[in-house]
């Protein structure tokens, strides 16, 4: 008889060579002592007009707010992403044809990676990203290629996230007849780089070149300090019908556990993603999409008042981020500033030299142990190849109380005193 462990060992498609989620790993050196600076999960709660929204729909007397809701979205939530994506794209948006709701970036990934890649395609990954896309990728059948943003040359120390280039040779290469997709992040979550018009107006002219499809993860496209400085890919020429753009509830409310976000585009590509959604997940909590479109509902009346969608989230980052990158200037670390997001990206090669590690193993290891303050390898996100480019650049966190931030401070001065 066939051995049991054997007959029930993971299928081939599912084994990877490394662990992936690694915001769901947490790192042995972090305890309850330690200020966390490393994940994207803010330490407060959310504000009143969520709480309020939620318990709304809790007491609401509507029966079917507590039951299924349409697969492809809660016609109320759709309804109000049309409208929205309608004033931002100056195009037509149908609700019904146009948009899918699913849970979290994690899940439209995988759905538009599955609908769109079998045996042998070829998957462009602009990096730094998460490995996950790299996993759905060889899950499907498809081969990931990888294209890394780059300090722009002579330059050692970055002053600002828009520091960070594609190299235009390196992407015309990876580009061919097997590409069936390329996945950016723009702005890029990990790094807060906002792309200009001519750097997406490369990757369009490639895409447009070779009949490949852009998935464009702006899952923080309402994350960048000048709004007006964004350019969403799918608005330029020839670009709407090539483009499935990806949008985040979570990301830009730091609300994680709501676990919805959105997808937009032809509708050719997005009767691809309905289908593996329809027979997957088939649908999303109808009450956690009703409070959504409540709360954006209201946010859109006063869009063009405060020229920005969501002005309040970052004005209430942009002290948090000026805090963090004080601190670390500070105390002796050379600082990013981030045109977007919740990061900060600081060279730390300034400080290394004068650190004996001991039995640590970098300095990330060295900082938790001797600040107890725990940050990111910014190489983690990179493949094996390109981490010798920024294995001097870690990573920090700042969407955390004030109170959370002046004790890193405190700690990270503490630390540092005398370097």
């Amino acid at each position: 008889m066939e051995d049991w462990n054997q007959k029930f060992e993971l299928p081939l498609r599912f084994k990877q060579e490394k662990v992936i989620r690694w915001e769901e790993c947490i790192p042995s050196t972090i305890n309850e002592n330690h200020v966390d600076l490393w994940r994207g999960c803010p330490d407060y709660l959310p504000s009143h007009e969520f709480v309020t929204a939620i318990r709304e729909v809790i007491r609401n007397g509507n029966v079917a707010l507590h039951q299924y809701t349409k697969g492809s979205g809660h016609p109320r939530l759709l309804a109000v992403l049309a409208k929205l994506y309608s004033h931002l794209l100056h195009r037509d948006i149908n609700p019904l044809d146009n948009i899918l709701v699913c849970f979290d970036i994690y899940g439209l990934m995988t759905n538009v990676i599955l609908s769109n890649v079998t045996n042998g395609d070829e998957v462009i990954i602009v990096q730094p990203s998460s490995d996950f896309y790299e996993y759905i990728v060889r899950m499907a059948g498809g081969i990931s290629k990888f294209v890394p943003l780059r300090l722009k040359q002579n330059i050692t120390t970055p002053s600002s996230s828009s520091d960070w280039k594609l190299d235009d040779l390196e992407l015309e290469k990876v580009f061919n007849s097997k590409t069936k997709l390329i996945i950016l992040s723009t702005p890029n979550y990990h790094v807060g780089k906002v792309y200009t018009i001519d750097e997406l107006e490369k990757i369009c002219s490639l895409c447009k070149k070779w009949n490949v499809v852009c998935v464009s993860d702006e899952s923080e496209e309402f994350l960048a300090y000048n709004p007006e400085q964004f350019t969403r890919i799918a608005s330029l020429p020839e670009m709407w019908q090539r483009t499935i753009t990806i949008g985040s509830f979570d990301s830009t409310f730091f609300l994680k556990g709501w676990k919805i976000a959105w997808a937009y585009g032809p509708c050719n590509l997005l009767k691809n993603l309905e289908t593996v959604h329809f027979n997957t997940v088939l649908t999303c909590p109808t009450p956690v999409q009703e409070a959504i479109a409540s709360v954006f509902e209201k946010k859109y009346e006063n869009m063009d008042k405060n020229k920005m969608v969501f002005a309040d989230t970052i004005n209430s980052l942009k002290l948090k981020k000026q805090l963090m990158f004080d601190t670390l200037r500070e105390v002796g670390l050379n600082p990013v500033k981030s045109e977007s997001g919740i990061f900060i990206i600081a060279d730390v090669s300034s400080l290394e030299r004068s650190i004996n590690y001991e039995e640590n193993n970098n300095f990330v290891e060295w900082l938790a142990k001797k600040a107890h303050v725990q940050a990111v390898p910014l190489c983690i996100f990179y493949q094996e190849e390109y981490k010798s480019n920024v294995t001097h650049l870690v990573r920090f966190c700042f969407n955390r109380k004030e109170d959370t931030l002046r004790l890193a401070r405190d700690r990270l001065q503490e630390c540092f005193n005398g370097h």
